[in-house]
């Protein structure tokens, strides 16, 4: 997918649409095929950092460069509302299937905001830049990693209180998931592997050491294929997509094409497909 005029820094699929962010302050809207353009979304608020879905997949949540979080309407590309202006960059965001958007930033907080009433919930003190934040499938927590020494912080998300920290990581966290069942916490980071932990133990379970050749791995997501078989799908600057099974960490496939560092991956729900965005703008 071209038409991007910066870092594609983020996408996101639903059931029938696929979004690109960039650093070019736009979002594009795709169906899933990948051939029609919706439209395109100017945000106006600095480059596009994060952006999820809504479970029902009729709301986009948004985080800027500029601090912004914000959601907007899928069939339309209006805003719906905007939540916070935050000090400093939103890195990432997420949607639970009970109505929160969770959004975690440059400044080391985390907020969680009623979709409905953006009523906030926090901050959630990190301590240091956030690069990732996933709800728990049951939604009972919310995991957090980023700038703070490899660490990922686990939260209450009834009342924002800590009650974990998965260490085990040498570098910065860049990328959370959850696999679907909920028992398994995948990570990746900036010491080039991707680590499984058991949840909400946060016992390890699997690492894969050189998950990307040594390169920093800058997302994932766990899945299970259409045999049931859990696997784990993950980008890196190796510029390559990998896939490696769960829980052994073996490698099963690898995908070529971008020219840079692949940014952001997610799985189209209930398609055999992937969508990858890439420093080289695609």
């Amino acid at each position: 997918l071209t038409g991007h005029t910066g870092v594609v820094n983020t996408v996101a699929a639903s059931f029938n649409t696929v979004a690109t962010g960039s650093a070019d302050g736009t979002i594009r809207l795709y169906d899933t095929s990948g051939d029609t353009l919706r439209r395109v979304i100017n945000v106006g608020a600095g480059g596009i950092y994060a952006i999820a879905f809504s479970p029902d997949g009729s709301l986009l949540a948004v985080g800027t460069s500029n601090g912004l979080v914000a959601t907007y309407d899928v069939s339309t590309g209006e805003r719906a509302y905007s939540y916070a202006v935050a000090d400093g960059s939103i890195n990432s965001v997420a949607f639970s299937v009970d109505g929160r958007i969770a959004a975690g930033g440059a400044n080391g907080q985390v907020w969680l905001y009623n979709v409905a009433t953006g009523s906030p919930t926090g901050p959630l003190s990190f301590g240091s830049s956030v690069r990732s934040v996933a709800f728990s499938v049951d939604n009972n927590y919310l995991a957090v990693g980023g700038m703070n020494g490899g660490n990922i912080n686990i939260y209450q998300t009834s009342n924002g209180s800590w009650v974990n920290a998965f260490e085990g990581h040498g570098a910065d966290v860049h990328s959370l998931g959850f696999n679907p069942v909920g028992d398994m916490l995948v990570s990746g980071g900036a010491d080039g592997t991707v680590r499984v932990w058991a949840f909400p133990s946060g016992t390890p379970v699997t690492t894969i050491p050189v998950a990307h050749g040594g390169l920093a791995v800058n997302c994932v997501a766990p899945f299970v294929d259409e045999f049931g078989y859990p696997l784990i799908l993950s980008g890196g600057d190796d510029m390559n997509l990998r896939v490696f099974e769960l829980p052994t960490g073996n490698q099963t496939q690898v995908f070529t094409g971008h020219t840079a560092a692949v940014n952001s991956i997610t799985l189209i729900p209930n398609q055999k497909r992937a969508v990858s965005g890439s420093a080289d703008m695609t």
